[in-house]
């Protein structure tokens, strides 16, 4: 991994003049002030990130024997198949973006079946005005057959 280009600059020189020690004393109080802030930042900030490491090894751990229990081996990457369910830890920008578009194509895949549906439906439109009862018997939430009761 290349370094950043901060990192790669020469450093910089600068000749700074005090007037006393006690001057000079205080600069490196103020040095050592800012140094102790950013040192606590960064320690709060190391913490954060190890408490996260922690909760996913924990995930991790868990979702591998889960995966191992239900008798599909071994967790394969952050990706776990449960039954018919897959479940994806952390998903990937390309992951999301498949899983999105799938169900995009699905859904307009189920819009044109109900249009077409409907379509079909129409000439019911014309039926004489009488007490009839429609039933109509679904598979994930299409018509498959339409059952009139009079």
């Amino acid at each position: 991994m290349a370094a950043p280009a901060a990192s790669r600059m020469p450093p910089v020189v600068e000749l700074v003049s005090f007037d006393s020690v006690t001057e000079f004393n205080k600069f490196l109080d103020e040095e050592i002030s800012k140094l102790r802030g950013q040192l606590g930042e960064f320690l709060r900030r190391l913490e954060a990130a190890k408490a996260k490491a922690e909760v996913m090894a924990k995930i991790e751990s868990f979702l591998a024997e889960l995966a191992r229990g239900q008798g599909g081996g071994e967790l394969q990457g952050r990706q776990l198949q449960l039954g018919p369910i897959s479940v994806i830890v952390n998903p990937t920008p390309k992951q999301e973006l498949d899983a999105l578009v799938a169900t995009a194509r699905s859904l307009q895949e189920r819009i044109v079946t109900l249009e077409k549906i409907k379509k079909s439906l129409e000439p019911l439109q014309k039926m004489p005005s009488v007490d009839v009862k429609v039933e109509v018997l679904m598979e994930n939430r299409i018509p498959t057959r339409v059952f009139l009761r009079i």
